[in-house]
């Protein structure tokens, strides 16, 4: 995280803050890696290189939704997570990468994913979020298991990576769901 720079909202591994110039280059490796872009809602996309990455950092940090870095509470950038918001239905699309696979798998998505939720539904007052997954990424359903998060359905052949199709998970969270599972704020 930037020095000097207080977290925008806080949990109990990690922090989440506005992304700065600080995580860009990150943000280049983590959207430029094979492993990562195969589990993501797009797994047939090429690498973007760093002017690619660049400009969807740009767009992500100005855009209209929201987009925080996730940062260890020793400062280190493991990732990003967003939520493209519907303000007229109080709603919210969510995304999230753990970019720094020494950080996956040990509780830090599923809690970063938890202070997001917080901060949309009782900071922001929204109803629903939900979000897209690949089929074969079961870390990523286990942990929006975790958050409440339940299966709406299963777009099946929905995703192609060389010849081959998989599904792709639609799961959401209503307001309620999340507060029932939800430990709170640290």
């Amino acid at each position: 995280m930037r020095r000097g720079t207080m977290p925008y909202l806080v949990g109990e591994l990690v922090d989440l803050a506005p992304p700065g110039d600080d995580l860009l280059p990150y943000f280049v490796t983590w959207e430029n890696d094979p492993a990562l872009l195969r589990l993501s809602d797009s797994p047939s996309q090429a690498p973007r290189g760093w002017d690619g990455a660049r400009s969807m950092f740009d767009s992500l940090r100005s855009g209209p939704g929201l987009f925080f870095g996730i940062y260890t509470k020793g400062g280190h950038p493991i990732g990003y997570l967003g939520a493209n918001i519907d303000e007229r239905d109080r709603r919210a699309c969510v995304y999230i990468v753990v970019g720094d696979a020494g950080y996956q798998g040990r509780g830090y998505g599923t809690d970063a994913m938890r202070v997001l939720l917080r901060h949309l539904f009782d900071g922001l007052g929204l109803h629903r979020a939900y979000l897209f997954v690949h089929e074969s990424n079961q870390r990523a359903i286990r942990c929006y298991e975790k958050c409440g998060f339940v299966w709406e359905g299963r777009l099946r052949e929905h995703l192609r990576e060389g010849s081959t199709y998989s599904a792709e998970i639609a799961m959401g969270v209503l307001a309620d769901e999340f507060r029932a599972v939800d430990p709170g704020p640290p």
